[in-house]
């Protein structure tokens, strides 16, 4: 496995869009598939090496037709080097812990980096970053660098598309993933009558299109762990998955390189044009609570050069382009 000049993740030879949710029980490996995703993380591998529950995991991910980023702390990265789990056609990728911002963290993740590589040079290393201050100094130790940016209830969702060009810009790596928030978590700053709540079923499905427009190749979602969005907000979770489906078959629109970035006049959207041989589609998304009519200047595709979108409030989803100008949802 590998990620090419695009940024996009290479598997068994075949283009492959994350779309994933964190820390999934092994018993519910099959709903998660059956919901619409292809990868989940394990908990942190503890214990002795090659445990049978780690094993059992990636069997059963297989069985499933899911990928299993694997995760572990730091000072255990020689787990890496058993042909048990390395060699296990389950696994994608090695998740190293994020950076907690401690003075020897550079030191620690070069360690752990190299420790990794040495042991398993055939998967990629998976690294979340939660401080946009840090994109530069560790975007260096992974191969699929995740922005992990939640911003609801506030302070905006404008923040996820920032966070994934930043991450680009600062690495100076196109494998840049995004994490989607589905959980509840305090806004970064005290905000006054503002409290803690998950993100409704739209305002998930617009941070996922931000992250895709802004040229994430990947998507990882909050479902478990910080409480199970299964059991606690059954409506969201079912929002999920048909984001989840709608986005696995989008896939190969979203890893297209941008033919160009679109601004959406006064409602402050963004878009992206992209193209697949002779076919123009448009993805889009809102990230405000105000919609409105939007015309959008053309200037990539040789059909009219201006079309015309209206949006609704946390409005986002793939269009594709008829030769007369008109757009059709797609998938249809």
């Amino acid at each position: 496995m590998h990620t090419d000049s695009r940024g996009v993740t290479i598997v068994e030879g075949e283009p492959f869009f994350a779309v994933g949710l964190y820390h999934v029980p092994v018993a519910e490996f099959e709903e998660a598939s059956r919901a619409g995703f292809n990868v989940v993380t394990t908990p942190a591998m503890e214990g002795e090496p090659v445990q049978d529950e780690v094993l059992k995991a990636l069997d059963a991910a297989e069985k499933n037709g899911l990928r299993i980023i694997a995760e572990f702390d730091i000072p255990e990265a020689k787990r890496c080097e058993f042909d048990a789990y390395k060699k296990h056609r389950g696994l994608l990728a090695w998740y190293i812990h994020e950076p907690e911002s401690r003075v020897n963290d550079e030191a620690l993740m070069s360690w752990t980096y190299r420790n990794v590589r040495r042991a398993d040079a055939d998967h990629p290393i998976y690294l979340t970053i939660q401080d946009r201050m840090a994109y530069g100094a560790y975007g260096r130790f992974g191969h699929l660098i995740a922005t992990e940016i939640f911003p609801v209830p506030a302070p905006s969702l404008h923040h996820v598309a920032a966070a994934v060009r930043a991450a680009q810009v600062d690495t100076g790596k196109l494998a840049v993933w995004a994490v989607i928030q589905g959980h509840a978590v305090p806004p970064p700053m005290e905000v006054p009558g503002v409290v803690p709540r998950r993100p409704t079923g739209a305002e998930v499905r617009c941070m996922a299109y931000l992250a895709v427009i802004s040229g994430a190749r990947g998507l990882m979602f909050w479902g478990y762990d910080r409480g199970n969005l299964k059991a606690e907000s059954p409506a969201l979770w079912v929002a999920l998955g048909r984001l989840a489906k709608e986005l696995r078959e989008i896939s190969p629109v979203a890893l297209q390189k941008n033919s160009g970035m679109i601004e959406i006049g006064g409602v402050k959207a963004h878009a992206a044009l992209k193209r697949i041989d002779m076919d123009w589609y448009l993805l889009y998304a809102n990230p405000g609570s105000e919609g409105g009519p939007a015309e959008l200047d053309m200037p990539y595709w040789p059909g009219p050069k201006q079309v015309r979108l209206d949006l609704k409030p946390f409005d986002a989803g793939c269009m594709k382009l008829q030769a007369d100008g008109s757009l059709r949802p797609f998938p249809e």
